[in-house]
């Protein structure tokens, strides 16, 4: 939902409570992908190659929303970038031009998804790629 960027772990204990408190009224909730993928910054110029939130896109915002405007309690900034829920299948190493090649992809889920959760997770880039290590999950009602 939110890169936060470098972040002191002294404060940690901080973090996790605004988190939980922001998450305390949201319910678990049904969602959907689009069929078509997307890219960041764009197609033409790929870094990263997502599905879009389709369906509960509205309860995605809300909890961004929220959370985004909580942060600023422990002085962590609010995105300027407009929020686009969606779920990243790819990071490309170098800038690619996909839109030929993802035109004819589809994405096709055959089952219901339930965000059920939202997790805080540090991610540490190596040569080889990220990682991610899980911090904290916060299950929704």
């Amino acid at each position: 939902l939110k890169f936060i960027g470098d972040f002191d772990y002294k404060n940690i204990n901080d973090l996790i409570k605004i988190i939980k408190d922001s998450l305390k009224d949201f319910k678990s909730f049904p969602y959907s992908i689009n069929l078509k993928l997307g890219a960041f910054p764009n197609l033409e110029h790929a870094r990263i190659v997502f599905a879009e939130i389709k369906d509960g896109r509205k309860n995605f915002e809300d909890i961004f929303n929220f959370i985004d405007k909580n942060l600023k309690k422990i002085g962590i900034k609010k995105d300027e970038r407009a929020f686009k829920p969606h779920i990243t299948l790819a990071r490309l190493k170098k800038i690619n031009n996909i839109k030929d090649a993802v035109s004819n992809i589809d994405v096709l889920i055959n089952q219901a998804l339930i965000c059920s959760s939202i997790t805080l997770f540090e991610s540490i880039l190596k040569p080889s790629g990220a990682e991610y290590i899980i911090l904290k999950n916060f299950n929704l009602l």
